[in-house]
């Protein structure tokens, strides 16, 4: 619209539903505006009722003659024009006005947006609109956490220095040992593992404790078809398990002549059984010091009948 108010010539291309008729209608509409005459002509016929429509929609049809339809004949184009000749000037209405207020209100905020984003900020010297760009453009590229102090005060200098600390990083990041994703990590609450975390857990356990672990892992995972993976809050209670599968006793031979139907029923009442006594044990404990199970009951019931 701006490029036809302005005498430019373009071509207006697009495939259905996205407009065209309607920019065609604003660029008439501020043609007469400007005080200009408008010649529009279409291959097909349905393209001119389209944009008529519009026009009569806005209430500026009194402004058009149609000069070429089977339709017209020279009594109909004189009639036409000797009616718009006479019509009289009409006072645009007060609700019009406002709503054009509003209007023009709308578009200064407008103007203003967009000078503000496109306007360069220093340090960089860069507008809001190039760094959502360049953001946009990156979209797909997985997040790294980085913390930057100041940031507001960096200059292109400094923020070239890091792109370049990152490039390296990632040349030489299969050099650092240890996986940020390993199963170790799975559970650690930090919201961030640096490696000054990941060199301070590993300075706090002996070589000899770590050498340890890492044989009860390897033993065990040459025991199961698959691979193992353990984190270090689940590390306790596998070494429990491991415990009473060792201590525990051989497998009944009875178990063998047992349909697995049986055995999964009655390890479903066992461990229905198990929740319902460690329910109660919680209930206990929270009702009671922990050295309520040291009481000897059986005295203790003997006082009460007495």
């Amino acid at each position: 619209i701006e490029l036809a108010k302005r005498g430019a010539s373009f071509v207006l291309q697009g495939p259905p539903g996205t407009g065209k008729s309607q920019t065609i209608t604003n660029i008439i509409a501020e043609s007469l505006a400007a005080g200009k005459t408008v010649l529009f002509v279409s291959e097909k016929e349905a393209a001119l009722n389209v944009v008529k429509h519009r026009l009569e929609q806005t209430h500026i049809l009194d402004f058009c003659l149609p000069m070429h339809s089977h339709k017209a004949n020279k009594k109909e184009i004189i009639s036409e024009l000797y009616r718009t000749a006479e019509l009289g000037r009409e006072r645009v209405k007060e609700d019009a006005l406002i709503q054009l207020d509003k209007l023009y209100g709308s578009r200064l905020r407008l103007d203003q947006l967009s000078e503000e984003i496109h306007r360069s900020i220093a340090p960089l010297n860069q507008s809001v609109f190039e760094v959502n760009g360049e953001l946009a453009s990156r979209e797909q590229i997985p997040h790294f956490l980085f913390p930057l102090d100041n940031v507001q005060e960096y200059t292109k200098r400094r923020l070239h220095d890091v792109q370049e600390m990152i490039v390296l990083l990632t040349t030489n990041a299969e050099r650092f040992n240890g996986d940020r994703f390993s199963p170790l990590w799975n559970e650690c609450k930090l919201p961030t593992l640096t490696n000054e975390n990941r060199y301070t857990f590993k300075a706090s356990i002996t070589p000899a404790l770590s050498a340890d672990i890492q044989k009860v892992i390897d033993k065990t995972a040459s025991l199961f078809s698959s691979e193992v993976a353990i984190s270090w809050a689940q590390f306790p209670r596998f070494v429990e398990l491991l415990s009473h599968c060792a201590h525990g006793e051989n497998m009944p031979v009875s178990w063998l002549a047992t349909s697995q139907d049986k055995l999964e029923s009655a390890c479903k009442e066992w461990t229905a059984a198990f929740e319902e006594i460690h329910s109660e044990r919680g209930i206990v404990e929270s009702l009671f010091q922990s050295n309520v199970y040291q009481y000897n009951t059986s005295i203790l019931l003997r006082k009460v009948d007495a």
